[in-house]
């Protein structure tokens, strides 16, 4: 297997050793990849895969493996293979059995929509 988490995209780097005289060495940074089993509660199978840790966290967050296949677009997924189990769980689950957590609208806060009504209301207001 190559190193490369499937989940996260993150793939080997590289760069140089310093030492304390600036002597510069190449060398590689490597993700940290776990070989991890993981439930996928649609199918009822184990999907076994080598993740980053970073990656398990994320899929934690989502509630699970299929929890976080389905709220990705398949584009965003990098490994063909997730690909193909993402489409296999959609065809059990059906396209509107998942929806994500819904995301702040982009614009202006709250806060900052009554302060400029506020100031609105004062430029408005005649003075006598």
């Amino acid at each position: 297997m190559s190193r490369f988490c499937p989940i996260t995209g993150k793939a080997t780097m590289s760069g140089n050793n310093v030492s304390h005289a600036v002597n510069r060495t190449r060398r590689r940074f490597y993700p940290n990849l776990q070989r991890v089993s993981l439930l996928s509660s649609t199918l009822n199978e184990k999907i076994r895969l080598q993740i980053t840790t970073a990656g398990l966290r994320t899929i934690d967050k989502h509630g699970g493996l299929d929890g976080f296949l389905l709220s990705r677009a398949p584009s965003k997924i990098p490994d063909p293979d997730l690909r193909r189990l993402r489409r296999r769980i959609l065809a059990i689950t059906g396209p509107q059995a998942f929806t994500p957590a819904k995301t702040r609208k982009k614009g202006p806060s709250r806060r900052l929509i009554k302060k400029t009504e506020a100031r609105k209301a004062a430029t408005a207001q005649p003075s006598a």
